[in-house]
């Protein structure tokens, strides 16, 4: 018989061997368990853009073109009525005073035909002993406005004339010696007098005049044929033009309604005027219309102008006074400009605005991925905390189970042995 030694050390082996077989068949042993891996938690697919969130998107958009195109639409017509009613301005301003002017030349040209009547029932009184230079100087202010009286015979050679250069002369000798009118440099209050100028403290550039001769006649009764007349000027023109403020580069001119030509302009546009309008559209209108207004190339120069015109009653005169239009809308342009800027400024806070409306419901979408997500790894650590515990108390289990077998295989080899030795000791004896 082996010894009781190697007999113990043969069972616990064979123990040893049955337990590691039946650990092995055992689908829930701790062995098996080590195999086992954790499943990765799937990712969190972006949520889908809801019918809440795409009907704000969609309805803050509107909004937001909305008030876009209404800023501009409203600035646009602002600016429209702006400009219309400074235009309105301008031209009101021109009409009144071209009225005014025409009615100041219309008096002077009366008064010269009144002057003219007289002279005329002189002539017919005592024509023997009538003498215009006499005459001069009991009328004043006829010759303050006419700068040649003459008496001319039925050939139109003059026969009496306040300078006596011009006695023998035809009538309008000096118009053909002057076709281009005479040019003048004027003060800046209208008149021609420098040191009057200085000495009442007016020092300004001044402006340009071109005069024509223009004559208004009357027949003489006796002889037959014969007539008297004078060439008519107009020294209030320049000063009401002086004084009117007509800001930069106007024109104020004379046209004969016949033939359309230009009798008098005062202004930059004197310098080099183009003298005939008979073709031009503001001849045209003011042949339809006594009075008006037309916004357009000045035919005298050229220039962009509003241009308001008034006819003289009972003569083939019109007077036709522009204002620059550059100038005349500069206040509209500084205000259109103002008010594009406010545009610009509130078409920003608009889209500013509609930009944090976007930004917010991009982060409540976030937010709501955000929780999602959340509440997703807080469900697996639940679940994978109870799988912890389960698999804690399945080791605790494991190791009693282990511990408990290691007890009765100690006891089992502590009980063979003993019997072992007993029988041992009963063969002896």
């Amino acid at each position: 018989m082996p010894p009781a030694g190697e007999a113990s050390e043969a069972c616990v082996d064979c123990m040893s061997d049955k337990f590691k077989r039946r650990n092995q068949r055992r689908p829930g042993s701790f062995g098996a368990r080590r195999k086992q891996q954790l499943v990765p938690i799937e990712s969190i697919k972006p949520l889908p853009i809801g019918k809440a969130e795409i009907a704000a998107l969609a309805a803050m958009s509107v909004v937001a073109v909305a008030l876009i195109a209404l800023i501009w639409i409203v600035t646009a017509r602002s600016v429209a009525d702006q400009r219309a009613q400074v235009r309105d301005r301008a031209e009101q301003f021109a009409q009144g005073q071209v009225a005014v002017m025409a009615e100041t030349i219309g008096h002077e040209i009366l008064m010269v035909d009144q002057s003219l009547s007289i002279l005329q029932s002189a002539w017919q009184q005592q024509k023997e002993i009538f003498d215009l230079r006499t005459w001069r100087q009991n009328m004043p202010a006829l010759t303050k406005v006419a700068s040649d009286l003459f008496i001319a015979d039925d050939k139109h050679i003059i026969q009496q004339d306040i300078m006596p250069q011009a006695v023998g002369q035809g009538v309008g000798a000096a118009y053909a010696s002057s076709l281009n009118g005479a040019l003048q440099r004027l003060q800046s209050d209208g008149t021609d007098n420098k040191e009057a100028a200085l000495l009442a403290g007016r020092t300004g550039d001044g402006f340009d005049a071109r005069e024509f001769l223009m004559y208004v006649v009357r027949p003489l009764a006796q002889p037959k044929g014969w007539l008297i007349g004078a060439s008519y000027r107009s020294a209030e023109v320049t000063r009401l033009f002086a004084h009117a403020a007509l800001g930069i580069n106007p024109v104020l001119a004379l046209i004969d309604t016949r033939r359309g030509q230009v009798q008098a302009v005062v202004g930059p546009a004197a310098r080099h005027p183009k003298l005939d309008v008979s073709r031009s559209p503001l001849y045209s209108l003011i042949g339809r219309s006594a009075s008006g207004v037309w916004t357009g190339e000045t035919p005298i120069d050229g220039v962009q102008r509003i241009l308001a015109f008034q006819t003289i009653p009972g003569r083939d005169m019109a007077v036709v006074l522009g204002v620059s239009l550059a100038e005349a809308m500069t206040l509209a342009r500084e205000t259109a400009s103002i008010s594009y800027t406010v545009a610009a400024v509130a078409t920003g806070l608009v889209v500013i605005i509609a930009g944090l409306v976007f930004g917010v419901i991009y982060n409540r979408r976030n937010h709501k991925r955000r929780l999602r997500e959340l509440s997703r790894n807080r469900s697996e650590l639940e679940r994978l905390r109870g799988n912890e515990a389960v698999n804690l108390a399945k080791v605790q289990l494991g190791a009693a189970q282990i511990r408990a077998l290691f007890d009765n295989v100690s006891e089992g080899a502590q009980h063979y042995s003993a019997r072992s030795i007993y029988s041992v000791r009963h063969r002896e004896r």
